[in-house]
């Protein structure tokens, strides 16, 4: 297996390395549970790294379709969070509903999230 070794994955590998090095400090000296979530995440970041060293530069670019189809999902995606926040909005001016934050952070995030995937795919398989 040949591994790439540019400037852009030995950044990347690097930024992993580094979280997992300050997620074993904070582990030791400080917060247990932010040590083990950087810990997680930064080995999370070092195999997405191996996982793309073994690509070529050619294989990760995208063609116009691909493009265009992320930029309209994305464009959707955008209006979709807009209405969901309009809708808290108004519901809440009008005392029907009083959402904290992190219900309505939740809402609006996953709303992003899974309207943007969804778009995709509907516009991938469109043809579009």
């Amino acid at each position: 297996m040949k591994f790439r070794t540019d400037k852009d994955i030995l950044q990347f590998l690097g930024m992993g390395l580094g979280t997992v090095a300050l997620g074993a400090i904070l582990l030791v000296f400080f917060h247990a549970k932010a040590g083990v979530i950087f810990i997680m995440s930064g080995t999370l970041t070092v195999l997405v790294g191996l996982s793309l060293a073994t690509k070529s530069k050619d294989f990760l670019k995208q063609d116009e379709r691909s493009i265009r189809i992320n930029e309209k999902a994305g464009n959707y995606a955008f209006w979709a969070i807009m209405t969901v926040i309009l809708a808290m909005y108004v519901l809440r001016a009008a005392r029907l509903l009083n959402p904290d934050f992190m219900d309505a952070y939740s809402t609006v995030f996953f709303t992003g999230i899974y309207g943007n995937l969804i778009m995709r795919w509907h516009f991938n398989r469109k043809g579009e």
